[in-house]
């Protein structure tokens, strides 16, 4: 049964004596091919309407009376379907983002970042085509031309710091770093998408920064916290310029459509990068490489267009803030990956601010 279908009943259940009713949800849910009530069935069907509503957490006026008694709170109504279906695809890219810059770190080492670049934009770009076909006459607005065109620039020199940052520095500390994007994301919707801040949600994004300041802080204690790890600089740069990725991506999707906002500046990164690598090494080492390292570059090309599709397409009905928490528990991921495969090592004071910023970045998500 569709969460939809469960988000219209429970609002019948809100406003309707539920003998039809109660029956129709429960056995939709639990029992969809069960025949007509028996002795019994409707008691049976009290307490699975109970622990619906625990479970979703929906006041029922006539709950203490009618059903059986349960502390349940107000809440206001809820729309299930979009948010659910936004949650599942801030997750995703979670999950897409932090198995991306793992491969990413891997395939800028071997072949480098611009290189890496290339592959990532021109493979993205190849697969969505023909899902962007109808849409690409929308590019002829000078409004989405010049939006596209502005996300495709700053994607290509944010992305370049990113990779190299990953290629310099470990896996578990510059993942962390790149924490620093969940502020700044939050600050553009706030000041463009005009969405708000609490004090609560001010000092959870000030528990993120205190937490990337203790990972970015070096690991050899005889040389003290005032030395950077490798890449820490440039991670810290290639989030600031990954927070206005984040903004005008969700614009663009808001805007165009998700599919043309991860379409439109994979292209451009795809064109800049294949012509800076014409100009400084020729074209032909670039696709030794790709031949070389075709299953690791299909896997990182892969799980970076993913992760950016999943957050377009979370941006289009939720709040870009709500969206950017979410997907703010992506370093974990990558984090485990570095120490487990990877085999790096960090200090105890990383391990604190890594433990800091995430806990951080999770209550941002349910205060917003």
């Amino acid at each position: 049964m569709q969460l939809i279908e469960i988000a219209q009943l429970l609002y019948l259940l809100t406003y309707h004596k539920p003998d039809a009713t109660l029956w129709r949800l429960t056995t939709a849910v639990f029992m969809p091919e069960a025949p007509k009530p028996g002795k019994g069935a409707f008691q049976r069907s009290r307490l699975m309407v109970r622990l619906m509503m625990l479970a979703f957490r929906v006041h029922v006026p006539w709950a203490s009376r009618y059903i059986l008694p349960c502390d349940i709170s107000p809440r206001r109504h809820i729309i299930i379907m979009h948010l659910e279906l936004s949650v599942l695809a801030a997750f995703g890219a979670m999950l897409c983002w932090g198995f991306g810059d793992f491969f990413i770190q891997r395939t800028t080492r071997r072949v480098g970042d611009v290189e890496c670049l290339a592959f990532i934009g021109s493979l993205g770009a190849l697969g969505l085509l023909p899902f962007v076909l109808q849409e690409i006459p929308a590019l002829l607005d000078a409004r989405n031309m010049a939006l596209m065109l502005l996300l495709g620039g700053v994607t290509f020199i944010a992305a370049v710091f990113n990779f190299e940052a990953l290629k310099r520095g470990k896996l578990s500390v510059v993942e962390m770093i790149l924490e620093i994007e969940l502020p700044i994301t939050v600050i553009l919707g706030f000041m463009f998408f005009g969405e708000s801040l609490t004090l609560a949600q001010l000092a959870a994004i000030g528990a993120v920064l205190a937490g990337i300041a203790l990972i970015a802080a070096g690991s050899r204690p005889h040389k003290g916290l005032g030395v950077l790890e490798k890449g820490a600089l440039l991670a810290a740069i290639a989030a600031v310029g990954m927070g206005f990725v984040n903004f005008l991506t969700a614009a663009g999707s808001k805007q165009i459509s998700p599919l043309m906002a991860i379409w439109a500046p994979w292209l451009i990164v795809a064109v800049v990068s294949f012509v800076a690598l014409a100009g400084r090494d020729g074209i032909g080492r670039t696709m030794g490489n790709a031949a070389k390292f075709k299953w690791l570059i299909l896997a990182t090309a892969i799980f970076d267009t993913a992760a950016w599709l999943f957050f377009a397409f979370a941006v289009l009905d939720s709040m870009l803030s709500i969206t950017i928490a979410i997907t703010e528990s992506y370093p974990a991921v990558a984090m485990l990956l570095g120490l487990m495969i990877n085999r790096e090592s960090i200090a105890r004071h990383q391990y604190a601010g890594a433990g800091m910023a995430l806990a951080a970045s999770v209550a941002l998500g349910f205060l917003i």
